[in-house]
């Protein structure tokens, strides 16, 4: 996919990806035990065991984004906006038959601010107009759109 230009991108670690790494390790240290280096082969292995499964252990806890949908207008393009169970947090997603899709936006709510992220791969000049857009909005603006989401859920 397409990432925004002027986005950065946040994933927490893929707990798929870490179980693949811990097989990898368990295949590489088994290996060691046969070879030259293997002091030196188990020495490494349990250090990037460690450090795998720290990495695992780090991970925030999952934010549920499924409250809403509110119906809204950026870029001439139609969107969904999603409250987030943090009561901060908002998700933003091209509605369906949207020009601009696919893609998202999400206002991510962490130590008391707002940050901006968006990814995919829908018509550029339409999410560099919603993005435009979206950025300046204020932290009472992001509030209002989390507030009327949750609202339309309870209808």
């Amino acid at each position: 996919m397409r990432q925004k230009d002027d986005l950065r991108r946040h994933e927490p670690p893929n707990s798929a990806l870490l179980t693949d790494a811990f097989s990898s390790l368990r295949c590489a240290c088994g290996a060691a035990k046969r070879g030259r280096w293997a002091s030196y082969m188990k020495t490494l292995c349990l250090s990037l065991s460690l450090l795998a499964s720290s990495i695992a252990q780090a991970q925030e806890p999952a934010l549920n984004c499924n409250t809403g949908p509110a119906n809204k207008m950026y870029g001439g393009a139609a969107w969904y906006v999603y409250a987030c169970d943090d009561k901060h947090s908002v998700v933003v997603i091209t509605a369906p038959g949207s020009a601009a899709m696919p893609f998202y936006f999400m206002f991510a709510f962490k130590d008391g601010k707002y940050r901006l992220v968006g990814e995919g791969t829908g018509n550029k000049a339409i999410t560099d107009l919603a993005y435009k857009e979206l950025s300046a909005l204020r932290p009472n603006d992001i509030a209002a759109l989390h507030s009327e989401a949750s609202r339309v859920a309870k209808k």
